[in-house]
C-alpha cells in the first residue's frame, strides 16, 4: 500500500505568481508617486507665477513703470529664470481710468501662465495747483 504524501509549501507556480502580483503593485505605486509629485511641481509653478504676476502689478501701479501701450520683461532680477512677464495698459475711454493686464507664464510652456486685471486711476494733470 502506498501512503499519501503530505505536501507541504508552495509550488513554484505559485510563488512566481505571488511574485508578478507584487511587481504589478509596485509598478502601480511608483507611477501614482511620479504624478503626484509632477502634479506638486505643477501647482507650485502655478502659484509662484500667481505672486510674481501680482507683485508686478503692483509694481507697475506704484511707480508707474508702463504708461501706456505694452511692455515684456524677465524676472532675472529677483532670481526666476523660469518665467518672463508681459503688461498691457490700455486706456478705458473713462477719465483718466486705465485698464492693466499683467500676464506671467514659463519661458518654455507659455500655455502655463497667470493674469491679474486690473483698473488704474491716473489723477488729472491740473496748473497752479488747483484741481
Amino acid at each position: 500500500m502506498r501512503r499519501a504524501s503530505k505536501r507541504s509549501g508552495f509550488t513554484l507556480v505559485e510563488a512566481l505568481t505571488a511574485v508578478v502580483l507584487i511587481a504589478v503593485g509596485i509598478v502601480g505605486t511608483l507611477g501614482s508617486l511620479g504624478a503626484i509629485a509632477k502634479s506638486q511641481s505643477r501647482a507650485m509653478d502655478q502659484e509662484t507665477m500667481q505672486r510674481l504676476a501680482l507683485q508686478k502689478y503692483d509694481e507697475v501701479a506704484a511707480l508707474k513703470t508702463v504708461t501706456s501701450g505694452e511692455a515684456t520683461g524677465d524676472f532675472s532680477d529677483q532670481n526666476e529664470l523660469r518665467f518672463n512677464w508681459r503688461v498691457d495698459r490700455t486706456a478705458t475711454g473713462t477719465g483718466n481710468l486705465d485698464s492693466v493686464l499683467v500676464t506671467v507664464s514659463r519661458i518654455n510652456r507659455p500655455q502655463e501662465r497667470a493674469e491679474i486685471e486690473g483698473l488704474l486711476c491716473e489723477p488729472p494733470t491740473t496748473s497752479g495747483g488747483k484741481q
